[in-house]
């Protein structure tokens, strides 16, 4: 999820599609000016779009440190722009997405090439997923990606102590998780915070800043 960089939002050419979601209210799917189609809530685009660069950006950073992914899993999966994007940089990686919203998901399968030949879609709220005994005794990811936003916010309980360490759980000895934020002027204490709890609980912590995001890249060893 990302906003438009501070003083310059692209022009919607046209509105494709809105629809009502019960977990996101009004979602709607646009052309934007440069951006292309993509799906937004209140004027915030949420996959597709510049979403694209910002997780691009970061994915390649990943590239560079030569290491491979036999197991991802994206908590927040959206529309879908990650498993692109996961495909294009890692192949042969498998993928797990975990989304609570049954809307966002289908609208990913109709306009943003989403398919589940490429990524194994669970419709869960994450928190309850990562927190099921099963998941963590049969499940160990390489990468893990966490973009989880129900409109413009992070919903608290991703911010805690105990879900980050619910999340490290599933990784493997070897791995690595990554937190995205919106870094606007408004955010920065939260993400200072949540900063400050990841430099507690991994050993190394990249902050990897992005026009107006934050990628937050925690290694587990």
């Amino acid at each position: 999820m990302i906003r438009q960089q501070i003083g310059y939002i692209p022009k919607v050419i046209r509105s494709i599609e809105k629809r009502k979601s019960q977990i996101n209210g009004i979602i709607e799917i646009e052309e934007r000016q440069e951006f292309g189609v993509l799906i937004s809530i209140g004027g915030l685009s949420q996959s597709g779009g510049a979403v694209t660069k910002v997780w691009y950006d970061t994915l390649r950073q990943l590239a560079s440190y030569k290491k491979q992914f036999k197991k991802c899993l994206i908590l927040g999966l959206g529309g879908g722009t990650l498993v692109g994007l996961l495909k294009k940089c890692f192949p042969n990686t498998k993928i797990v997405g975990v989304e609570i919203d049954p809307v966002m998901v289908e609208l990913g399968k109709k306009y943003l090439g989403l398919s589940e030949n490429d990524v194994d879609i669970i419709i869960e709220d994450a928190h309850t997923y990562i927190n099921q005994s099963s998941i963590v005794k049969n499940n160990e990811f390489d990468l893990i990606l966490v973009d989880i936003y129900l409109g413009r916010s992070v919903p608290k309980k991703f911010d805690s102590e105990k879900y980050i360490m619910a999340t490290k759980r599933l990784a493997a000895k070897e791995g690595i998780i990554i937190f995205n934020r919106v870094n606007l002027s408004e955010d920065e204490t939260r993400n200072r915070i949540l900063f400050q709890n990841l430099q507690r609980n991994f050993p190394k912590v990249i902050p990897h800043f992005i026009n107006d995001n934050l990628t937050l890249i925690c290694f587990t060893n």
